[in-house]
């Protein structure tokens, strides 16, 4: 066998010995997935517009009756607000407020005893919300159209009110108005 040839051999057989490692290292080893990304932050100012809203009040009707007490908080790392209304120490019902950034809204999905409520809509200037949707009752057959508006006051209270369209005179009526005082 020729100089030549021995070379090759050796040349080869130390390849073989420095690659079976490496491929037994891939392998026995398998490639780590990919490290999930941190999920977006909610710090830009739309997420904050509804923030007059968070505390602890006490809210009544404009003739002054005590209608009941809620508990608006963030949550969610501040990406939504949960809402806990009580009457008479019970609760009453609670909603789910939260910014979609990619559609420019805030959805408010409330939900008691016979009632879901949603609506949504853009903030459209500082300290009032306006938000537009269906109110479903569950002994009725169809959503009825229904909206809500939040606006801070000058005096640090909230003035909350609803309407519905009556379905047979298509003319707006009032639900609910509310006036929340902080008790924080």
């Amino acid at each position: 066998m020729s100089v030549l040839k021995r070379i090759r051999g050796v040349s080869y057989g130390i390849a073989m010995i420095c690659a079976v490692p490496a491929m037994a290292q891939t392998e026995s080893e398998p490639t780590p997935p990919p490290s999930p990304q941190a999920p977006p932050s909610c710090e830009a100012d739309a997420y904050r517009s509804f923030d007059f809203w968070v505390g602890e009040w006490e809210v009544r009707t404009p003739q002054r009756q005590l209608a009941g007490t809620n508990s608006i908080q963030p949550i969610n790392n501040g990406c939504a607000l949960l809402e806990r209304y009580s009457q008479g120490g019970n609760p009453a019902g609670q909603s789910y407020n939260f910014y979609d950034h990619v559609r420019g809204t805030w959805t408010q999905l409330w939900l008691s005893r016979g009632v879901i409520i949603r609506m949504e809509g853009p903030a459209i200037e500082e300290g009032t919300l306006t938000l537009d949707g269906t109110i479903t009752y569950a002994n009725q057959d169809a959503p009825r159209p229904f909206r809500g508006r939040w606006m801070a006051r000058d005096d640090g209270s909230v003035l909350q009110e609803f309407w519905e369209r009556d379905p047979e005179t298509g003319e707006w009526g009032n639900w609910f108005t509310g006036i929340y005082t902080r008790t924080d």
